[in-house]
């Protein structure tokens, strides 16, 4: 995880770092910390890809919310936690999307929560992937209403419990975005959802919706190792 602690006042950066630091080592996360003094840093180094940002409303002469605006255009995925000594600023800035508003004074008793929600959203994240729809743009999909995906000639096939699009993805760059244990790949053309699968017939999986799917040579050995342990998982 990389978070990101933007302020102006030095002392802070460092109290707030030794926090991290601390939360981090008693729950072995793996933690990238980067701190700045002012927007503009941070601004020139999104190629990090911040996880969440704890971010001052006032920096220097400048504005925090107004930061987070740019963020909310530009850099969704960043979490926005706002940090502050002054309670009047609470209003403010719900003219942004933040995910918690934090007085500086509590941050040690609430840091836990406050990660807590911040992973937490990660999490919801992972849930979800996005493909080229062909004739459409860049489609989300949620995990859980995948059903498989069939590579043809010059297309792929995703077959959803919503519907069935056609994606220009292939099968060999769809894998890295999906959550680990809950797909085999079967053939080298198929890619399934676990859970979708009814039975398995020799060389073939029947699905719960009635398709029949081979299994090649060549994925024989490993979507069977897939497949028993999601089943004996289930059964935990």
């Amino acid at each position: 995880m990389k978070i990101a602690l933007v302020d102006d006042d030095h002392i802070w950066l460092e109290h707030a770092s030794d926090m991290f630091q601390k939360y981090a080592k008693e729950r072995s996360l793996s933690l990238e910390l980067f701190t700045y003094d002012n927007g503009d840093d941070f601004l020139a180094s999104q190629d990090k890809k911040i996880d969440a940002i704890f971010l001052d409303i006032e920096i220097g002469q400048k504005s925090g919310i107004n930061l987070a605006v740019r963020i909310n255009e530009t850099w969704e995925d960043c979490q926005i936690v706002f940090c502050t000594n002054y309670l009047h600023y609470a209003m403010d800035v719900y003219e942004t999307k933040h995910t918690y508003f934090l007085v500086k004074e509590y941050m040690e008793q609430l840091l836990e929560k406050v990660m807590d929600k911040i992973i937490h959203k990660i999490n919801e994240k992972k849930q979800e992937v996005f493909y080229h729809v062909i004739h459409g743009g860049m489609t989300c999909f949620p995990i859980k209403d995948i059903c498989y995906f069939e590579r043809k000639t010059r297309y792929t096939m995703l077959v959803t419990t919503r519907g069935t699009y056609n994606i220009r993805e292939k099968i060999v760059d769809i894998i890295p975005d999906l959550p680990e244990g809950e797909f085999t790949r079967c053939h080298s053309s198929f890619l399934i959802k676990l859970s979708y699968i009814g039975q398995k017939d020799g060389s073939f999986y029947h699905l719960i919706r009635g398709e029949k799917i081979p299994i090649s040579r060549k994925y024989l050995g490993s979507t069977k190792r897939e497949y028993l342990h999601w089943c004996e998982k289930q059964m935990n």
